[in-house]
């Protein structure tokens, strides 16, 4: 069974948008449909672990933890 991790939620017109950052292969922004318990649209993200997500009038943003893909050399 796999596990998944989700980031963020947010809510538009009856879907709740989701993030999913790990397994990295199924990183990405997710639709569901409240009434119908179904995924309705899936968005692939620029890099991996989406983190957060939110609705602006008919935009959607997301916001990345990119902490898998920075460069050793920038760790503390």
């Amino acid at each position: 069974m796999t596990t998944y991790y989700m980031g963020g939620t947010a809510y538009d017109n009856g879907g709740l948008w989701f993030t999913v950052y790990y397994p990295n292969a199924s990183a990405g922004v997710y639709k569901l449909d409240i009434a119908t318990k179904q995924l309705v649209d899936t968005l692939p993200t620029f890099g991996i672990q989406p983190q957060g997500v939110m609705m602006k009038g008919d935009t959607l943003f997301y916001v990345m933890e990119n902490f898998e893909e920075m460069p050793k050399e920038f760790m503390l």
